[in-house]
């Protein structure tokens, strides 16, 4: 993964239902991003400004050459100086990474990863670069 030279903010939240174990949700979302996780309000987040944090997602995308439908997202999610990606809660706890196109196609609700950038499409292809589909 090359390095990304703009100023970056990395949030990572999914809700906790009431049926769920919240250790097990930790494991989800270190699946995702290995981060220091806290609870509040029944919301499990955590926050970075370090891009590296990153890598294991593409490098997941990578070999499941998923890096387009990410990029899609990402595109789509782009407000302002933001974007989001959502992934599968239930896939992440058996440590595989499934994109979600909206908040309904993951049962437990999805876990949602936040871009903030001050440029960001220069992020977007950085992290999920367009390419030539043979």
């Amino acid at each position: 993964m090359q390095q990304f030279n703009n100023k970056i903010r990395i949030a990572i939240h999914t809700k906790k239902n009431n049926s769920e174990d919240k250790n097990k949700i930790f494991i989800a979302l270190s699946n995702i991003i290995e981060l220091d996780y806290n609870t509040a309000n029944n919301t499990i987040k955590a926050e970075t400004s370090d891009y590296k944090s990153l890598e294991n997602i593409y490098k997941i995308l990578l070999s499941k050459q998923s890096i387009h439908i990410a990029r899609k997202n990402l595109l789509k999610n782009v407000k302002n100086n933001s974007t989001y990606i959502l992934f599968n809660k239930q896939a992440a706890m058996i440590n595989s990474l499934v994109i979600c196109e909206n908040e309904n196609e993951s049962p437990l609700g999805p876990i949602k990863v936040e871009i903030h950038s001050n440029n960001i499409a220069k992020f977007i292809d950085w992290f999920a670069p367009k390419h030539e589909i043979l």
